[in-house]
């Protein structure tokens, strides 16, 4: 549930160890599962590192108008997502009732 810089890897881990190990039915799963140019060392942004990204969009690119799932939780229920469309840049959304994009992103 941690929403710092730098907080994404350990709550991917920990949403991997509850036991969602699909990469089908868990953003947490396919971004560790997500490999692109040689490297596998990906995780789920936590929620003040998609700010960033938001931030950055026009350097970083390729995100679309969508909601973009937090490695971040709100509640045991809830998590934040990141609505790039208009800029809403935070917003808690159900887990089990929203389908949203997913934004890997890596150390370095």
């Amino acid at each position: 549930d941690a929403t710092e810089i730098g907080a994404g890897w350990a709550n991917t881990l920990d949403i991997i160890a509850q036991g969602n190990i699909d990469p089908v039915t868990s953003a947490a799963a396919y971004a560790d599962a997500y490999e692109h140019n040689g490297y596998d060392d990906w995780y789920l942004p936590a929620r003040d590192e998609f700010k960033t990204l938001y931030e950055q969009r026009d350097v970083v690119g390729e995100f679309s108008g969508a909601d973009y799932w937090s490695s971040s939780e709100v509640s045991p229920n809830m998590a934040w997502s990141h609505y790039f469309h208009q800029g809403h840049p935070l917003l808690p959304h159900p887990k089990n009732h929203y389908t949203h994009l997913i934004r890997p992103i890596r150390a370095f």
